[in-house]
């Protein structure tokens, strides 16, 4: 079934009801000669009311909004009132974009198709899927991607990743995208069993190799917060090779729901079954949230796994829990990490002291306390120059706070250097 005829089938036919109000009244015949013969195609004119045509043209009777549209061109409209008009068509017949679009300049044409995304998401999330199966310019416009955005980023509104066509559209190439725009697409979730199924299919069938993307486990999730029936078809005939991974997304469900999120730390034993990359996420998701993990726990995992949260593990306690990573910094020999472990987080941590404090005592000895000698040197010199290039009356002032030696010599020529 269309999403007209799914939708907006029952607002056409008020739209009529309304047309021929007042001619009779309820229980009451009226006279033949109330309806005067006329051709079976033509249709009852439309009051002038704007939202009536608006209503009209979503239930599929579009002339009178293309009319105004054909008008709006011409006198110069701003966009946003075009989009206003246009989406309800499109709404209603997603193929005429591509002939309406050749109608404005060029430079006009991706910022109104933008804003139609928007409006059309308003009106129902299945009609921005159905005009890019339709049209390849909003493909096009859908595809376009911001300079510095993320591989993969779609310029689409939010929103739309729980209707059920949205991995129809996105997992079929004959509508032009990528498998790698897919992919981020459903990144994080969808609550559509629909979805969910369609990228599980994706997996089994061999689409991504190696380790799955995110886009994956929250299918997986998906389902088995919402469909646990399909689930357990997909675990039923899960090849071997793919088992490990399944086993993991089982483990991570189980840690969101005995563990909870916030306000209990987990044990060490729970987090151990999870992957690197879910131990990551557990770890930062409590960090954003303002109670980080303590070095000391995590310590107690085997180190395979928890390597993987090192180099962002002070992200998040900067800028207001910086007291907080002094103190787990001044621990951090008394837990029994391998000095490489402890080259990430030193450097990590100075690196986020200076951007966040900017104080360059403090960078500087947390710097120099980097075990491993090349990285030790390489954070030194980026963030003594990051120093001298910021404030280099300073950096020189604080250059002779130092002992002679290269350290020393390298902030003061570049401070130098960095001296009008």
């Amino acid at each position: 079934m269309s999403i007209v005829v799914r939708y907006l089938l029952p607002l056409l036919a008020g739209i009529g009801g309304g047309l021929v109000a007042g001619r009779s009244q309820p229980g009451t015949s009226p006279p033949a000669d109330d309806f005067p013969a006329k051709p079976p195609s033509a249709e009852v004119a439309l009051s002038e009311d704007v939202e009536i045509i608006k209503l009209a043209a979503l239930a599929g009777r579009t002339a009178e909004a293309r009319a105004k549209l054909a008008e709006l061109v011409k006198a110069g409209a701003a966009d946003e009132e075009i989009a206003t008009w246009l989406a309800p068509v499109l709404f209603a017949d997603p193929e005429w974009l591509d002939a309406f679009i050749q109608t404005l300049p060029e430079e006009r044409r991706m910022g109104l198709v933008k804003l139609c995304f928007g409006k059309l998401r308003d009106l129902n999330p299945d009609s921005v899927w159905e005009l890019l199966r339709h049209s390849t310019f909003a493909v096009t416009v859908a595809r376009w991607r911001a300079p510095g955005a993320p591989g993969g980023s779609l310029s689409l509104p939010g929103a739309l990743e729980d209707s059920p066509l949205a991995a129809e559209v996105l997992f079929d190439p004959a509508f032009g995208f990528t498998l790698e725009e897919a992919t981020r697409f459903f990144r994080t979730s969808t609550r559509s069993t629909a979805n969910a199924k369609r990228i599980l299919d994706e997996w089994l069938g061999g689409r991504w190799q190696g380790e799955a993307p995110g886009c994956v486990r929250a299918a997986w999730l998906s389902l088995r917060k919402r469909n646990v029936e399909a689930l357990e078809d997909y675990k039923a005939k899960m090849p071997d090779s793919l088992r490990a991974q399944a086993d993991d997304y089982e483990s991570y469900a189980q840690y969101n729901s005995e563990a909870g999120k916030l306000f209990q730390d987990p044990s060490p034993e729970m987090l151990s079954r999870l992957n690197g990359r879910e131990l990551r996420e557990v770890v930062d998701y409590r960090g954003i949230s303002g109670m980080p993990l303590s070095l000391e726990l995590l310590s107690k995992l085997p180190m395979e796994k928890r390597e993987a949260v090192w180099d962002s593990f002070f992200e998040w306690h900067y800028p207001f829990h910086s007291e907080l990573a002094a103190q787990e910094i001044e621990k951090l020999d008394q837990l029994g990490l391998a000095d490489a472990e402890k080259s990430v987080l030193l450097k990590n941590a100075a690196y986020r002291e200076w951007w966040s404090q900017g104080d360059a005592k403090r960078v500087y000895e947390l710097a120099s306390r980097i075990p491993d000698a090349a990285v030790r040197a390489k954070s030194m010199g980026e963030l003594m120059t990051l120093h001298a290039q910021a404030d280099p009356d300073g950096a020189m002032e604080f250059a002779g706070s130092l002992p002679e030696g290269e350290v020393r010599q390298m902030i003061e020529k570049n401070a130098s250097a960095a001296m009008p």
